[in-house]
């Protein structure tokens, strides 16, 4: 029997998708709490309280849409089992899941574990396991089973008590809030695993004009920066010149210093 786990899902009019998510869940056999946060806007919420308590799932209706990094924060305050799982509510689970994964937690003393997905859209087979190599991260291999440096927030398991420690930043709103999540983690000495165990992402977009309007590309630029400062992702300053292009975004001086200042010190260290 795999220890007590609660299984969190942030949800923004997605509420079919939901419904396919919390179905494998149940199907899948394995024995855990569920919490959804929905956001959406009234009376769409009604409609993920429904879904949510159909499948026995806790449902809490937020006044207005959030990032998913305050989201997931606020997920954790609900979680009271030593292990959580964060699932976007796009996702849907293989039969077995929870059970393999802890077996690779305990197999290989980790902290975090993470799954690897199929993209329903096209068929991708995408790792959820980063690795850090001068500068660049990297996907580790589909069908790898072992240590990463970190890992995408989605379809991912975490110690309770090792992602509590962690501190919310709002400089990542718009970006790589999982990343800098699981990246501190890593820094306070946890384990973090890539595993064998695959869910099916559905890539609904019906969210999308609620990203273009709250991660605008000011917003994102400056996350990506961040990353590149706090974590020597260095790569991220080549993505934030390239959506500056592509978005027709104008850089302020003060992003061009940082952008200059951290790709000089990424050539020193090439």
């Amino acid at each position: 029997m795999h220890p007590e786990t609660t299984v969190c899902i942030l949800s923004y009019m997605r509420h079919k998708r939901l419904a396919e998510c919390l179905q494998s869940i149940r199907d899948a056999g394995d024995q855990c709490r569920i919490v959804v946060l929905d956001s959406s806007p009234k009376p769409d919420l009604f409609i993920g309280a429904e879904i949510a308590q159909r499948h026995g799932a806790m449902f809490i209706g937020w006044p207005e849409p959030v990032t998913c990094n305050y989201g997931r924060r606020e997920l954790l305050s609900y979680v009271n089992t030593p292990w959580m799982v964060y699932l976007d509510d796009d996702m849907m689970v293989e039969g077995g899941w929870l059970g393999r994964m802890h077996k690779l937690v305990d197999e290989f003393t980790a902290d975090i574990a993470a799954m690897r997905w199929v993209n329903a859209t096209d068929g991708a087979q995408i790792s959820g396991g980063r690795l850090l190599v001068n500068g660049f991260t990297r996907l580790c291999p589909y069908d790898y089973i072992g240590e990463v440096e970190f890992c995408a927030g989605g379809a991912t398991l975490y110690r309770t008590e090792k992602i509590m420690a962690t501190s919310y930043r709002h400089e990542y709103s718009g970006c790589g809030e999982d990343h800098d999540q699981t990246l501190q983690m890593h820094y306070m000495g946890a384990r973090c695993i890539h595993t064998d165990v695959t869910c099916l992402h559905i890539h609904a977009d019906n969210t999308k004009p609620f990203k273009q309007q709250r991660f605008r590309n000011g917003d994102i630029i400056n996350a990506q920066i961040a990353l590149g400062i706090q974590h020597g992702i260095y790569h991220q300053y080549v993505n934030a010149i390239s959506r500056a292009v592509s978005g027709g975004y104008k850089l302020n001086g003060e992003q061009k210093r940082r952008i200059a200042e951290g790709m000089c010190q990424w050539l020193q260290e090439l």
